[in-house]
């Protein structure tokens, strides 16, 4: 598998990451380093704002990577097992992700993450977690400037951006000491969603409501730097 990965920005809405059945299982605890040459581009308050400098990094590698609709290619993946140390210190962050290096087929290999800006959220998205032949994968990280819990409360009140996206559940909790906020979204699908506040940045995690353990597992791996 070669060492350079450029993986792809997801276009289709993050509602269809509640529908990805399969789970990222950890069978084993071997840790991959992110190499030099695949360090994300920087992150400034610029860049948050306007997406400018955000590089585009495609996790998928190969022309027969690009699906339409369900692929039994991608479903016949193998779960995550081992962790891949996602490491940025302009977005001042470590993170443990799942992983796989068998996740690739004949003619397609796909790696640890995606990125790309979200202008309109502030912020860099980054996707992770068992590959997904359309729709976004198994996890989506945004990464947006700071901001306290109760201004999160406070905009989640106020209506949902998308009244077909009602939000619910919303509470204040604490993950290995972090503050944070976490709520639901319905709409095609169910989300739950965490935002972390942390130092410089706040960092937002959503997965499939099924896959909520799963995901406060990762975010419990979340260090600053």
């Amino acid at each position: 598998m070669q060492k350079m990965i450029k993986i792809s920005a997801l276009l289709i809405g993050v509602v269809f990451l509640a529908g990805c059945g399969k789970q990222s299982v950890s069978q084993t605890q071997s840790v991959v380093p992110v190499p030099a040459t695949q360090q994300p581009a920087q992150l400034d308050d610029t860049s948050l704002a306007t997406g400018i400098n955000i590089e585009k990094i495609d996790r998928r590698k190969g022309e027969k990577c690009a699906t339409i609709g369900p692929d039994e290619r991608y479903n016949n993946l193998p779960l995550a097992n081992e962790k891949y140390i996602y490491s940025d210190p302009f977005k001042s962050m470590t993170l443990e992700i799942p992983y796989n290096k068998n996740w690739k087929f004949d003619g397609c290999e796909i790696g640890p993450f995606s990125q790309s800006p979200f202008v309109k959220n502030d912020g860099v998205g980054i996707y992770f977690g068992q590959p997904n032949s359309w729709g976004p994968d198994q996890y989506h990280l945004l990464i947006s400037t700071i901001r306290s819990v109760e201004d999160i409360q406070k905009e989640l009140l106020a209506g949902p951006e998308d009244s077909s996206l009602p939000r619910t559940q919303m509470k204040k909790i604490t993950i290995n000491g972090l503050e944070a906020f976490r709520w639901q979204e319905n709409g095609m699908g169910e989300m739950i969603k965490i935002e972390v506040i942390g130092k410089k940045y706040n960092y937002r995690f959503e997965s499939g409501v099924g896959q909520e353990n799963e995901l406060i597992k990762i975010i419990k791996t979340l260090k600053f730097l």
